[in-house]
């Protein structure tokens, strides 16, 4: 029989994910939001990208979450689990923090 995979680091409690399998974090870069022209209302369509990589055994997941006027932060669903992009619709007023995280293979 196989050994059972090792985990390294500490369980990450928000997201309920270990983000370390191999030893060596995953790293992701901060999420970059561009807001695209919108000719009238209060909501505008946005595009929200970001990087990763991990060098040992690769990036199993990227979780993305989002914070509007210092509220609780709430994960955003992406199109897949290795999804480096997805497309959402911000009021135009108020502010929102992004944050993103990457789980191990």
């Amino acid at each position: 029989s196989q050994p059972e995979p090792r985990f390294f680091g500490v369980l990450d409690d928000a997201l309920g994910i270990d983000p370390l399998i191999d030893g060596r974090a995953p790293v992701v870069g901060s999420p970059i939001v561009r807001l695209r022209a919108s000719a009238f209302g209060t909501v505008g369509p946005a595009s929200i990208s970001w990087s990763g990589s991990d060098k040992g055994s690769g990036v199993y997941q990227y979780v993305l979450e989002v914070s509007r006027n210092g509220g609780a932060w709430q994960r955003i669903a992406l199109p897949s689990r290795l999804s480096k992009s997805v497309s959402r619709s911000l009021a135009l007023s108020g502010t929102y923090r992004f944050r993103m995280r990457a789980r191990d293979r």
